[in-house]
């Protein structure tokens, strides 16, 4: 990285320093149906969604009351400075009102890596159980 770029993200982040965050009304049916949309896209779209065949099992109603029973929980994310997402407890099953919770997003984002890494070493566990046959 060049000591120009350096400069020129300084001066990024210290014109961004003053900027008003715009605070998401998360109890907006607008937003509700936005994170509704946003789940039936990364089961449609995601692969490792369609690698486990995860599917919507709750009505977009039923996500609404969900959602609103929780929302002191959505909210309290949101006053700690974080965005909202919706997290399948078990990640491999579908979503259902059992099976889903609010979590901030980069604490959903870790997990999401978290469990990559249990598969990468299960994977690895298994080939030095088979080496152990090889020696």
């Amino acid at each position: 990285m060049l000591l120009e770029d350096i400069d020129n993200l300084t001066a990024l982040k210290y014109l961004n320093k003053d900027k008003k965050k715009v605070l998401t009304d998360y109890s907006s049916k607008t937003v509700i149906k936005k994170y509704y949309q946003s789940m039936k896209q990364r089961v449609k779209n995601g692969k490792s969604y369609k690698k486990k065949g995860i599917k919507i099992e709750i009505s977009f109603e039923e996500f609404e009351i969900f959602w609103r029973e929780n929302l002191d929980q959505i909210l309290k994310i949101q006053n700690a400075g974080y965005v909202v997402s919706v997290d399948r407890i078990n990640s491999f099953d579908h979503y259902r009102k059992n099976n889903i919770r609010f979590l901030p997003l980069h604490l959903n984002r870790a997990l999401g890596k978290l469990e990559l890494c249990q598969d990468e070493m299960k994977r690895l566990f298994k080939v030095l159980e088979d080496l152990k046959e090889w020696v």
